[in-house]
């Protein structure tokens, strides 16, 4: 009998090559931020995204952040936004995505602190 483990999130600001949020073998992998607009105030940041390790059908994506955010898009997602939070859809997602994420912050600042994901988009 297989017990389950229920999925971990870790954080290391140092770490540039992602935060995982995982149980078993699949995974979603974030990670690599690119400024892409510093406006003193707030800005535009890019995140990579790595699904290749998930199902791809109907999938979606939670992102959460260390300070809220006003827009994000990329990669033919839909997006809802709602305070530190960032809701992608697909109904056949990308092995790999680009997201961009417009934040009221410093953008220097701005990090991606948790991620999940399910199938069941509808």
């Amino acid at each position: 009998m297989k017990v389950y483990e229920k999925p971990v999130v870790s954080v290391d600001a140092g770490m540039t090559e992602g935060v995982y949020a995982a149980s078993g073998a699949g995974g979603i992998k974030t990670g690599n931020k690119t400024i892409a607009a510093d406006w003193g105030g707030s800005g535009q940041a890019k995140f990579d995204l790595d699904l290749s390790n998930v199902n791809l059908s109907q999938l979606t994506v939670v992102l959460t952040f260390n300070m809220d955010i006003s827009s994000c898009w990329g990669s033919g997602a839909g997006v809802i936004c709602s305070g530190k939070t960032a809701t992608l859809t697909w109904h056949s997602a990308p092995t790999s995505a680009e997201i961009t994420v417009q934040a009221n912050g410093d953008i220097k600042n701005l990090q991606i602190t948790g991620s999940s994901y399910s199938n069941n988009f509808q």
